[in-house]
């Protein structure tokens, strides 16, 4: 009759060793997935155009921590404040130009190759609704 305890004991050692948590397990160490995120911070030089309005030099110069973005656009006539959310392979924008005597707001997705963003858009300004696309070239 000696065999069932000693059964007993060998069934709770081999229990009890395989459950041991490790250090790694313990809760002052939680495991926080690494994201990557579109990296589009720089200055961004390029050209785009619209349904009204024809070939425009601009740049972008835009600041990033981790998704968030802000920065600013600037094209011959004024300039105006740039607001993004990165996602791993496009950028969400949205653009408010403080051109005197035509103001605007546009949005759009913008999407990196390279040294090379490519952008689509539309918006409004005192000109009408704007659709429209660029290329930027990172300085």
């Amino acid at each position: 009759m000696k065999l069932i305890p000693t059964l007993a004991i060998c069934v709770t050692l081999s229990f009890t060793i395989g459950c041991k948590k490790s250090s790694s397990d313990s809760p002052d160490s939680p495991q926080v997935p690494t994201q990557s995120f579109l990296d589009v911070e720089g200055n961004w030089s390029g050209i785009y155009s619209t349904n009204l309005v024809g070939s425009t030099a601009a740049v972008f110069t835009l600041a990033q921590t981790n998704a968030t973005i802000t920065g600013t656009l600037v094209v011959n006539s004024g300039t105006g404040a740039v607001t993004g959310i990165a996602g791993t392979n496009s950028m969400a924008w949205d653009l408010t130009m403080t051109i005197p005597g035509c103001p605007g707001t546009f949005s759009g997705v913008m999407t990196r190759t390279g040294d090379t963003v490519n952008t689509s858009f539309n918006g409004s300004d005192c000109l009408g609704t704007h659709t429209g696309s660029g290329a930027f070239q990172l300085q």
